[in-house]
């Protein structure tokens, strides 16, 4: 049976820098096969030179695909899975099987099209293989109050967004990948956890038994504003919208500044968010592997107060 890649996110953990990799560098080899990287826009597949000459057009030197998973999986053409061997007979028999690579951050909380995605997977005679990126919720929402929450009218405190994110589920990382478990054609769910200070991109790469090529950087993408940042949008608030970061890479090299943005996460908000996560925690962990959920277990800032946890 044919295969896909799929990296559904989650969001705040280096997406972007696996997109722009991933557009630069569309074709992949490894011990066990080989991988094409996908973008679709308005239904249309883009990959190889022509998805690295317009990426390189982009403000942000990068592209990501539009739409639902179900739809991206869709529009992929048949010849997303095979790839000539060799010299062309003139008949194409002599091909070989390649593995297509889809990726959009936001996928990973889109439960409402699962239904719409297996009913795709089916069709095509497809199975997938689900990975996706994690770190603590606490870390999380800092990240993603500066980056997107901060600027939003109605929810004007860090306590008012976690109250609506953990109503609708948004950071239950073990519930959301419990849902893609339930396709009956998504053979695998991976995680990994995302570190900062880690190159996101070599851990992608590993995942697939990839070599990364030696000259390829991590070009980390939509990073948490600066204070400098902050101050200019606060200023001059029609400058950025919640979701319309477009001019953040550009500010940002002209604002150059190495200081973290004000922590906005009170220890009381801390230990809530740590509280109630706890039991999804526990059971992310059966998605890591074993280094991970080592560095997992004694990761304070997935358990708050308790620190280490215990059997």
């Amino acid at each position: 049976m044919r295969k896909i890649i799929l990296h559904i996110g989650f969001s705040k953990t280096g997406s972007s820098a696996i997109q722009s990799f991933l557009c630069r560098q569309s074709f992949l080899t490894s011990h066990e096969g080989s991988y094409r990287y996908y973008v679709v826009r308005k239904g249309k597949p883009l990959t190889g030179a022509g998805l690295t000459w317009r990426a390189r057009l982009h403000p942000l030197s990068y592209f990501t695909t539009l739409g639902d998973i179900a739809s991206a999986v869709a529009a992929l053409p048949e010849t997303a899975w095979e790839e000539k061997g060799g010299e062309e007979k003139g008949r194409g028999e002599n091909r070989q099987s390649i593995v297509p690579i889809l990726s959009k951050e936001s996928w990973g909380h889109e439960i409402e099209h699962l239904s719409a995605f297996e009913a795709v997977l089916a069709k095509r005679d497809v199975q997938a293989e689900i990975i996706a990126f994690v770190r603590p919720q606490v870390d999380w929402l800092q990240s993603a109050w500066w980056q997107w929450f901060a600027w939003e009218k109605d929810k004007t405190t860090p306590e008012q967004v976690w109250a609506y994110l953990a109503k609708a589920g948004q950071c239950d990382w073990a519930g959301l990948l419990q849902k893609f478990t339930q396709c009956r054609s998504v053979h695998k769910v991976t995680a990994r956890l995302y570190q900062p200070e880690q190159n996101v991109v070599t851990q992608f790469c590993q995942l697939l038994g990839v070599e990364q090529d030696g000259g390829s950087r991590n070009k980390r993408r939509n990073l948490t504003l600066s204070p400098n940042q902050i101050r200019l949008y606060r200023t001059f608030p029609w400058l950025r919208s919640p979701h319309g970061g477009r001019l953040d890479p550009i500010i940002s090299k002209i604002l150059r500044s190495r200081e973290k943005p004000p922590n906005m996460i009170s220890s009381e908000l801390a230990h809530k968010i740590t509280t109630e996560m706890e039991a999804s925690n526990q059971a992310l962990m059966a998605f890591l592997s074993p280094s991970d959920r080592a560095l997992m277990e004694k990761t304070q800032s997935w358990w708050g107060d308790k620190g280490k946890l215990t059997p």
